[in-house]
């Protein structure tokens, strides 16, 4: 598929004071929805997602 024009955001660059910027790739993956972190979210702090819970 080719894009002509290129991608913008949806969001103004200038972000308000006190907010955090994710940036993220969202797609469809077999019809479910499925979204890529790739910067400006905490490190995660435990290894599994029991981890977290406990």
């Amino acid at each position: 598929m080719e894009v002509d024009a290129p991608l913008t955001p949806h969001l103004p660059t200038e972000l308000t004071e006190g907010w955090t910027s994710i940036d993220a790739i969202d797609m469809h993956t077999g019809g479910e929805p499925l979204r890529i972190i790739l910067n400006g979210f905490p490190a995660l702090t435990a290894s599994t997602v029991l981890g977290f819970l406990c």
